[in-house]
């Protein structure tokens, strides 16, 4: 190590002259440069100790700006290149002029100076080096600066781009929160706030379920399926219904994805207003369940009813040309009545296709029981239903169709693929809310797998949505498989008033 006073040869000079020539007059003088130069020794002392753990560049360097003391080299150099030699010859010579001014603001002022530059050292690339420059005191004069020299290339990285996700999130026009795994809210950028019309910072530390219309029960339900997609590794997907500060509600659709922030692990939501879209897809659902419903009715009660009557036409004209002993034209005559009675059939069976069910509660239960003895008559399953609907309760076809198509889907998959032996129907009305469950004893599957071959669970719950309603799917491989659907259902207030009498 470099002893200090050769560092300094003003210091060391001027304190040797005065120790030879024992001058008295100037003694005092000789003992302040000496006591100078020895707190000049320790403070290398010192910064030899600290540096020899330092995982940073440490360095001294005397008033002359000459480095006397450095714990380890500079990238692309050897500490014996860099001892001994001025600030002005170390440093990039882009860089001399200002790392020239940093030195002496310390020297003048004793305050510290914090710099930060993009650097390149020779057989490097640019990195981003923060300088602390510091003064070293000795009763209040500063005899020398220490610099702390890191390189901060990854840090600044990293937190430019925190910064840039930060400066995104809070551009971005879809909503973004952060919840802890009991689904209290954590963060909120404006966009969410706005979306549901809340001040700055009145969501943190709300809990989510204050942005929705579902039930504790219903929310609780979501909160449990999402973490088990997130706790997986997997995003969950979810559509509700929002509510705003001020009560009025729109559509919603929320993408959760997991996150550790420290040691805590969190869930992330992206949320989007599709109320527009699910208008428009409730319209077009609407204007399709009544096409279907008018073409089915003009097969059933048009063309069927005309093909009725040309059979019933054919067939006496055939018993009139037998007993004319018309064997012949009897025969041919017949053929054309089957054939005709071939197409009656297979209208009848479009238009109940196409009209599977009528409109209300009657509407509905018919539908179930035919669907039930479909589903004996072609795969031998037997379906227990349990229909709990009071005559209070108001079906309007969107409704009844979208029930009966979920209750249909999930059946014909539960005979079909799960190879189940018993499946129990239930539909029952609580807290204006009438939900459809279908229990199987199949093979069951795992809901969070499926890929390409879920297009009837995605139906189901499109389907679900367009009533604003939701599904929830519980199954495990070689444990069956439980579908919940659950819509809000308008109720006659009259008839209600005279099933409570």
């Amino acid at each position: 190590m470099t002893a200090i006073l050769k560092g300094n040869p003003t210091i060391s000079a001027a304190a040797a002259a005065c120790a030879e020539q024992g001058l008295g007059a100037d003694q005092q003088l000789c003992l302040e440069l000496e006591r100078t130069a020895q707190a000049l020794r320790e403070s290398q002392d010192v910064l030899a100790t600290v540096a020899e753990s330092s995982a940073v560049h440490l360095a001294l360097f005397d008033l002359d700006r000459r480095c006397v003391f450095i714990n380890r080299p500079l990238p692309g150099s050897h500490a014996d290149q860099v001892l001994g030699k001025c600030l002005d010859d170390i440093m990039p010579s882009e860089l001399a002029s200002s790392s020239i001014a940093a030195f002496k603001q310390v020297v003048s002022t004793a305050n510290d100076v914090d710099v930060t530059e993009r650097i390149q050292f020779p057989g490097m690339p640019l990195r981003d080096f923060r300088m602390l420059l510091r003064p070293v005191l000795h009763e209040g004069c500063v005899i020398g600066v220490a610099a702390n020299v890191a390189d901060v290339t990854d840090t600044r990285r990293e937190q430019e781009n925190q910064q840039l996700q930060a400066n995104i999130i809070e551009r971005m026009r879809e909503g973004v929160m952060l919840l802890d795994r009991n689904a209290h809210i954590l963060f909120a950028n404006p966009a969410l706030e706005a979306m549901f019309g809340y001040a700055p910072g009145q969501l943190t530390g709300a809990h989510a379920s204050i942005l929705s219309t579902r039930s504790i029960a219903g929310v609780e339900d979501v909160r449990r399926m999402v973490l088990d997609e997130v706790d997986a590794g997997r995003s969950a997907m979810v559509n509700f219904l929002g509510r705003m500060r001020d009560g009025r509600m729109h559509h919603c659709q929320a993408v959760y994805s997991g996150a550790r922030i420290g040691e805590r692990n969190c869930v992330i939501a992206v949320l989007m207003d599709v109320s527009g879209q699910r208008r428009l897809q409730r319209e077009l659902l609407k204007v399709e369940t009544r096409v279907q419903h008018r073409v089915g009715s003009d097969l059933h009660d048009g063309v069927g009813q005309q093909l009725a009557g040309i059979a019933m036409m054919l067939r006496g004209l055939s018993q009139r040309a037998a007993g004319m002993d018309g064997q012949e034209l009897s025969v041919q005559l017949q053929r054309m009545t089957d054939l005709v009675n071939a197409v009656l059939r297979t209208i009848r069976l479009m238009a109940h296709g196409l009209m599977p069910v009528r409109s209300g509660r009657d509407g509905l239960l018919e539908g179930f029981q035919k669907l039930a003895q479909h589903v004996l008559d072609r795969f031998g399953v037997r379906v227990n239903l349990a229909i709990q609907l009071p005559p209070f309760v108001m079906l309007d076809e969107n409704t009844a169709s979208n029930l009966y198509r979920i209750a249909q889907e999930g059946m014909l998959n539960a005979a079909r693929h799960a190879q189940a032996q018993h499946i129990d129907v239930s539909l029952s009305v609580a807290n204006r809310l009438v939900e459809l469950t279908i229990n199987d004893d199949g093979r069951g599957f795992d809901p969070f797998s499926v890929q390409g071959d879920g297009m009837g669970l995605r139906v189901m719950h499109f389907r679900a949505q367009m009533i604003s309603g939701y599904l929830l799917v519980e199954s495990q491989p070689g444990e069956g498989t439980r579908l919940r659907c659950r819509c809000p259902v308008r109720s006659d207030a009259r008839v209600m008033e005279k099933e409570v009498q």
